[in-house]
């Protein structure tokens, strides 16, 4: 963001009391990497500094929903609207905090909070027509969202052209999810080696990984995961899902063994990462059907005691685990 300081008006001995705040590059990095909470540490000092400051309540609010405190997110951007409302940014965040409590929110709560989200993102694109995320995160409800609350292909590929124009790998990216949204395995696949051959980070690579497993595809998944790992830039829940394409693909246990004990080593997993319950837990089903009977009971006691908040799936993946054992 550009800023103009006047300097010269108030001298350099009060600088320091007028200069707009800078993000530090780290908090900006542990945000895009899913590290909200760390990066409200550093935050929250700068939200009671410069409570008006826009690039400071953006970053906030991202790393607000990047720690899934979405109410605390959905609030924070609200007051911050209220006093820039035509900062883009803020709308598009609050979007964001509207659709990730939507996909957790009941049936009745859902359509409220979708159609909420959808009017915080085209009121983004509004006031910032060249701001490639507010595009992506159009087209991204569009192709999701049901009809009743404003779901439509049509309008996703009119916000996939403009990607075309500012954001050539979004686009790609988004008409890879698109694809995924019909099953279209192959489309998407070959999307998103388009995305690969330009994407500096392993956002597309990790995306297919990712729609290889869901795809059912294990092999493929493992292989791609595996060339996930090598890179220093590997995403910590790479190790975990490339343990989930060892079952997926009925390869031979010992690489996710070994995956998801370097997951569960790691002194510390994104925020929205698989917990440890469920790193142990998966842990417990390979080493039983590696016949590790001793080492995978006590692996399942451990996800037992590390249950993830509010997951249902969880109670039922633990009985079916437990069952192994027997």
């Amino acid at each position: 963001m550009n800023r103009i300081i006047f300097t010269g008006l108030f001298g350099l001995a009060s600088f320091a009391a007028y200069a707009a705040p800078v993000v530090p590059e780290s908090v900006i990095k542990d945000i895009d990497a899913g590290y909200g909470q760390r990066a409200l540490t550093q935050l929250r000092p700068l939200v009671q500094q410069y409570p008006r400051d826009r690039e400071v309540q953006y970053r906030y609010g991202s790393a607000l929903v990047a720690g899934n405190k979405l109410d605390e997110a959905q609030t924070a951007m609200k007051a911050a609207i209220e006093t820039d409302p035509n900062a883009s940014e803020l709308h598009r965040v609050l979007g964001e905090a509207y659709g990730a409590a939507a996909e957790r929110a009941s049936v009745f709560g859902m359509y409220s909070l979708a159609k909420a989200a959808l009017a915080e993102f085209q009121t983004a694109v509004k006031l910032n027509p060249n701001d490639p995320d507010a595009h992506a995160d159009l087209a991204a409800y569009y192709i999701e969202a049901p009809g009743v609350v404003g779901g439509s292909l049509d309008k996703a590929h009119e916000e996939e052209a403009l990607l075309d124009k500012l954001a050539p790998l979004q686009a790609l990216q988004t008409r890879a999810s698109e694809a995924q949204q019909k099953k279209d395995w192959a489309g998407a696949e070959r999307l998103l080696r388009q995305a690969i051959a330009i994407d500096k980070k392993p956002d597309s690579l990790t995306q297919l990984a990712m729609m290889q497993l869901r795809a059912e595809h294990g092999s493929d998944a493992l292989a791609t995961f595996k060339t996930i790992t090598t890179r220093a830039d590997a995403p910590a829940s790479s190790w975990f899902y490339l343990a989930r394409s060892v079952g997926v693909a009925h390869a031979a246990p010992a690489d996710g063994i070994a995956a998801l004990k370097h997951y569960i080593e790691l002194p510390e997993r994104p925020d929205m990462a698989p917990n440890l319950g469920w790193a142990h837990l998966r842990l417990g089903e390979l080493y039983a059907q590696n016949n590790q009977k001793d080492l995978a009971a006590a692996e399942i006691e451990l996800a037992r005691k590390q249950p993830p908040a509010d997951d249902s799936r969880f109670s039922s993946a633990l009985d079916k685990a437990v069952a192994l054992l027997k």
